[in-house]
């Protein structure tokens, strides 16, 4: 029942996406009203072939012999009213309302992976699904689940009655995640966020669950903000709104402060991030997490209606301290180190028109492989909708 309707949802909205499209505004003009440059940059439009109308692209017309586009001295062109001051404080401003990339005007790049936390502040929605499998140590350092509760009942040293974790010790959980994030940017450089799930887990001693997951919010901020590069930082709070000892959070809060890059080089995109996740107030399992990762993606297809772009990612994690549940009782989860590789491509759906911002939704899919013995999962498979204005 509700994967269902979570799938009637994302097709109903991508579908509205792609039939209304958005509001109509003066071309040339940004969501405020404000004349925007109408830049190439990256992965945007300019393709040849494509050429806006008032409909949106069409196949680009051969000028004829002499002709020439109208200029500033061309009587044909129309005057352009001067600015205002605020107009031109805004234009003139990097804390200006922010532009789309990749999927929308291209004054700003927007990412194309789908593991690396975009680095540009935009204005988004986004549906994701994660399917993952074979989770060897699932209550590592806290990160994705709490303390195992068998240790709550065990007699001896080992016990532990603030352990909030599934009743019986686990050596293979496999989960599912729908997660719905909102972004909204005030300007080019900040943007506040925030993220809720729906958790599914099939673990092996343990029964099932279903139930709402931990969410997060956050901010971004550019310390940098360039139509080719963006450098980010970015504070995450994930809360424990999932029920821990059904397997559906981790019981604690944590915070997670971050570093984003994107750079953006014609047709080829890379992504970087380096961040460490704290956990406060929870077990003896608890550990700082450093993860880090980097990503490249290439403009492959580049069409009116639609683009492809093939993404490769690595993703890595290092445990600082604390510790996992064994068969045995307990080990040790210092300086485990976990590297996952992930695949996928991002579609642009959509004529890219800076006009009335269609062409803003993405598809992406994607697989996530551990490289490691150690492992936070064997595989996930990704599927996502994003839609930018």
């Amino acid at each position: 029942m509700v994967r269902s309707s979570l799938a009637g949802l994302l097709l109903a909205a991508i579908s509205s996406s792609l039939v209304f499209g958005a509001e109509p505004r003066m071309a040339g003009h940004s969501a405020a009203g404000f004349p925007q440059p109408f830049r190439q940059v990256g992965f945007e439009s300019g393709r040849p072939g494509c050429a806006m109308d008032s409909s949106g692209y069409s196949p680009l017309a051969t000028p004829a012999p002499g002709a020439t586009e109208p200029g500033p001295t061309d009587p044909a062109a129309p005057a352009t009213p001067p600015a205002s001051p605020f107009e031109q404080a805004v234009n003139d401003s990097s804390f200006a309302p922010p532009t789309q990339g990749f999927a929308g005007t291209p004054t700003t790049v927007a990412a194309a992976g789908g593991y690396l936390d975009p680095a540009a502040p935009l204005t988004t929605l986004r549906f994701r699904y994660d399917a993952a499998f074979g989770s060897n140590f699932p209550d590592r350092g806290e990160y994705i689940y709490a303390k195992s509760g068998f240790f709550r009942t065990v007699a001896g040293p080992l016990n532990d009655p603030n352990a909030q974790g599934l009743g019986q010790r686990e050596r293979n959980v496999d989960f599912e995640d729908y997660r719905f994030y909102g972004e909204y940017a005030f300007t080019r450089r900040f943007s506040i966020f925030t993220e809720t799930a729906i958790r599914a887990i099939d673990p092996e001693n343990n029964s099932n669950g279903t139930g709402f997951g931990d969410m997060n919010a956050g901010f971004k901020f550019a310390l940098l903000a360039s139509e080719e590069q963006f450098l980010t930082v970015q504070l995450r709070t994930y809360i424990p709104t999932g029920e821990a000892n059904r397997g559906l959070g981790n019981g604690h809060v944590s915070i997670e402060p971050a570093i984003l890059y994107l750079r953006q080089m014609g047709r080829w995109q890379l992504q970087g991030q380096i961040m460490e996740w704290v956990p406060i107030n929870g077990s003896n399992y608890q550990s700082n997490v450093i993860s880090y990762g980097a990503g490249l993606g290439y403009l492959l297809v580049d069409q009116c209606n639609y683009r492809i772009t093939p993404v490769t990612e690595l993703v890595g994690w290092t445990f600082l301290n604390g510790a996992k549940s064994s068969i045995v009782g307990q080990s040790s989860a210092t300086n485990d180190a976990i590297l996952n590789i992930k695949i996928g491509a991002r579609i642009g759906l959509g004529r890219v028109d800076p006009s009335n911002r269609t062409g803003q939704s993405t598809l992406y899919f994607g697989y996530g492989h551990a490289l490691t013995e150690d492992r936070l999962y064997r595989d996930l498979f990704r599927a996502e909708y994003r839609w930018q204005f």
